[in-house]
């Protein structure tokens, strides 16, 4: 089943979707999956980590483990984060 999402990347059509509704598809998107990686900097030296996560609307709450990431947001706060969904390889 192809989604509305996937049609628009296949047939490279775009335009510009209202804020609210874009927010909409990307708060559904959060939902479908779980892991996301988070992306931290401390003294010029990056860490990009997959950490499990639980969204609320476009709000991500991550579930660490403690470590070298959690050290890093303490020393720099700005992070980055990346959620890929599956390939869309087919």
């Amino acid at each position: 089943m192809t989604t509305e999402v996937e049609k628009h990347i296949r047939t490279k059509v775009t335009s510009k979707m209202p804020n609210k509704e874009l927010e909409e598809h990307i708060a559904q998107f959060l939902k479908t999956q779980s892991i996301c990686v988070l992306a931290t900097c401390k003294d010029n030296i990056p860490r990009a980590t997959p950490v499990e996560y639980y969204s609320d609307g476009t709000t991500l709450y991550v579930m660490p483990t403690g470590g070298q990431k959690m050290e890093n947001i303490k020393h720099n706060p700005i992070v980055s984060v990346a959620v890929s969904p599956p390939t869309l390889a087919g």
